[in-house]
């Protein structure tokens, strides 16, 4: 059949050796035998078809080295040998053909440098020849390959410098260099491969810095750079990358706090920041990022919170190894509840005001002194107070509310959502991002983004209000705020509250408060009115609040149904001598 042009027997559960009479189908320009369970060497007699344009043997069993008789095949535009047992050295004979578009070498025993020349006819599209043992440099025509689509050269032993190797591609879409010896930097230029979807340089020796101009390639699905020796901190523009879905740059040098920015990454699904020397808090962005089901910010500087979504709350301990994260408590509470036999006194290694601690080693061998704190009546303000007072740094919860306010089956009251939880830092003005719910916010956290201890103060007060009202304060907490100021109350409908009973502000859901339960109300609408104070030092602490609530004989109160409001704002009067 020495007239045939077209052959196709792929799928075709073949076996056996390519004839080496094949050579004799002088006029043939297709021979597809892909997916089959051919074995032996590749026919030097294929040569001879120096019209064939296409020559598909992947996916067989063939051995041996390829033969040199290939570099005849000037015609041939695409040439697929991967996924077979080739060894030996690629031959210096396959720089002749240059008029290759795909030209795929990838899963074989391949050893030796690849063609240098390869591109030398400007037409390549397809370069695959990953999984195998190559070493030497990147082809030098590869640098003005502007025909490029797909490179990749994965998993092999290639040296040289990729910002001197590699050039601008308009058209590249997947460039894989991962798991080589490569040197270099990340080339600013880079970003101009505007349609770049997959940038993968994994495991090589990169150094320098992660370019800004990462972020202009504003369609890439993946981008890994881990295990080299980047420096510099995550530039910020990378937030501009609002479709990658995998993230992976763990395992370099990098050191600086991760910019919110990364939280635009709606929807990333894999994310590993581990093993650099990144420090400061988990930006609250990451709060949003519900695409996201893996996670690793393992060994590094970060402290604080992490963020409340699914796959912090389900990291198996990805967060170890940095300055002070708080983990993940779903997980982390129910591992320290059977370390600890639920709570057992055999692992009591001492006992506090607050409450007792406990020694509790972890399955992974993780070791952690537990303070279990008391339940007392007082389980929200004593709750708060451990944490601006007993905590090194402090805690500030930044959205006490009731809608963080949980009852358990005993109805007892616990905080709950420290998503937007900071740690205090003795050394910062901590400035931060607002988080927490407006109607409970302190002013200065609503308005001028600074956050103390006094801000969960005055939202501790905003809580306590609206469980005596039934509902929510509103105008009320503007009363109370400007009554301590020099200024009076402009709004005349929060003057009014003034002359107001202090029976009729109470929940007329529940019976008027009489004798000791009327006493404590007084009591402790005279504290939360010192607690939504305008002004954050005149605040009391929640210690000096908790301890206040702790009393167990409040002063008497006569005729509680004649009780205005402003007379509970004059701190100078006792409950005993303004209520005889």
């Amino acid at each position: 059949m020495r007239s045939l042009t077209d052959l196709y027997l792929s799928e075709a559960n073949l076996s056996g050796l390519i004839p080496a009479s094949i050579g004799n189908l002088k006029n043939l320009i297709y021979l597809h035998l892909f997916s089959n369970a051919l074995s032996g060497f590749i026919p030097s007699s294929i040569g001879n078809l120096t019209n064939l344009i296409e020559l598909v043997l992947d996916r067989n069993k063939l051995a041996g080295s390829i033969p040199r008789e290939l570099g005849k095949l000037q015609s041939l535009g695409d040439l697929r040998l991967f996924s077979n047992s080739l060894s030996g050295f690629i031959p210096a004979e396959m720089n002749n053909l240059t008029s290759l578009k795909h030209f795929e070498l990838s899963d074989n025993y391949l050893i030796g440098h690849l063609p240098q020349q390869v591109c030398l006819g400007g037409v390549l599209e397809h370069f695959k020849a990953e999984n195998n043992y190559l070493t030497g440099p990147i082809p030098k025509t590869l640098k003005n390959c502007t025909s490029l689509y797909r490179v990749r050269l994965e998993r092999n032993q290639l040296t040289g410098n990729v910002s001197e190797d590699l050039g601008i591609y308009p058209n590249l879409n997947y460039l894989d260099l991962s798991d080589n010896k490569l040197t270099g930097e990340i080339s600013s230029k880079w970003g101009q491969c505007h349609k770049l979807t997959s940038l993968r340089i994994s495991n090589n020796n990169i150094t320098g810095s992660i370019p800004p101009q990462i972020g202009l390639l504003s369609g890439l699905v993946s981008l890994n750079l881990a295990a080299n020796k980047l420096s510099g901190g995550i530039p910020f523009e990378v937030g501009g990358l609002s479709f990658l879905q995998v993230l992976d740059i763990s395992h370099n040098l990098l050191t600086s706090k991760i910019p919110e920015q990364v939280g635009n990454f709606k929807s990333l699904e894999k994310l590993n920041i581990s093993n650099n020397m990144l420090f400061g808090f988990i930006p609250s962005t990451f709060h949003d990022m519900l695409s996201l089901t893996s996670v690793d910010v393992s060994c590094n500087q970060l402290e604080g919170p992490l963020p409340d979504n699914k796959a912090f709350r389900e990291a198996s301990f990805l967060f170890r190894n940095n300055k002070g994260l708080c983990g993940n408590i779903k997980v982390m509470y129910e591992s320290i509840v059977e370390a600890t036999e639920e709570f057992d006194s055999k692992y009591c290694i001492g006992v506090g005001g607050y409450g007792s601690v406990y020694k509790a080693q972890l399955s992974n061998g993780q070791m952690f002194a537990v303070k279990k704190l008391h339940p007392l009546p007082e389980g929200i303000a004593n709750a708060v107070s451990y944490m601006h007072h007993d905590c090194s740094p402090p805690i500030v919860h930044r959205d006490i509310s009731s809608k963080n306010i949980l009852l358990d089956s005993d109805y007892e009251a616990h905080v709950a959502d420290f998503g937007a939880a900071r740690l205090l830092n003795p050394d910062s003005s901590n400035w931060t991002q607002f988080g927490g719910t407006l109607g409970y916010s302190a002013p200065e956290l609503a308005y001028a983004m600074q956050v103390n201890e006094k801000c969960d103060v005055f939202s501790f007060g905003v809580v306590t209000l609206e469980i005596l009202m039934g509902r929510h304060p509103g105008d009320l907490i503007y009363f109370l705020s400007s009554s301590f100021s020099s200024l009076s109350p402009s709004c005349s409908s929060s003057a009014s509250f003034g002359n107001l009973l202090l029976k009729d502000l109470l929940d007329q859901r529940l019976p008027s408060p009489r004798k000791r339960t009327a006493a404590a109300v007084v009591t402790v609408v005279k504290l939360i009115s010192q607690c939504l104070h305008a002004s954050p030092q005149s605040r009391p602490t929640m210690q000096q609040v908790s301890q206040e609530l702790s009393t167990r004989n409040p002063p008497s109160v006569m005729q509680f149904h004649t009780i205005i409001f402003s007379q509970l704002l004059d701190s100078s009067i006792s409950a005993d001598s303004a209520f005889p």
